[in-house]
């Protein structure tokens, strides 16, 4: 497991969303598929993918976004739209929220080490500021946003 997983696992655990068993066994299963923590525990439904993605916002420090706290609602923009195409919104699962004060201000399903927020920044030429949301409800947005 990587610092990531492990804080997230943590987190988890502590909240009780899921136990050492399960961790465990995500964990294998995990190995077993090539996929990250977050994805086997989802896939397994060990946690929810809203659970996952709190606590992945608790250990990273950036925002959690989600339909619930509305802030998977981008603004009605030609320019993100422009900014953020939709090939490079679906095949990153990142979704533009809103630019202010000269930063846009993105949600993501993982941020990869920072890696996306960073491929967006060069992409937009903006600093960048991370949301994290469940990936489903993203992919959804994204959806909506594109049509």
């Amino acid at each position: 497991m990587n610092e990531t997983e492990k804080a997230v696992s943590e987190v988890l655990l502590k909240a009780e969303a899921i136990n050492r068993e399960q961790l465990d066994s995500a964990i294998r299963f995990k190995n077993q598929n090539g996929m990250s923590l977050e994805d086997a525990l989802v896939r397994l439904r060990y946690a929810g993918e809203a659970q996952v993605a709190q606590a992945l916002s608790k250990v990273s420090g950036m925002p959690f976004a989600s339909k619930g706290n509305n802030m998977l609602r981008p603004e009605d923009d030609a320019e993100l739209r422009r900014m953020v195409d939709k090939v490079f919104a679906v095949d990153n699962l990142v979704l533009p929220l809103y630019v202010e004060e000269g930063t846009l201000h993105a949600a993501m399903a993982a941020p990869q080490g920072g890696v996306l927020g960073l491929a967006l920044a060069l992409k937009t030429g903006m600093p960048v500021s991370c949301f994290i949301a469940p990936a489903s409800e993203l992919t959804e947005a994204i959806g909506e946003f594109y049509r």
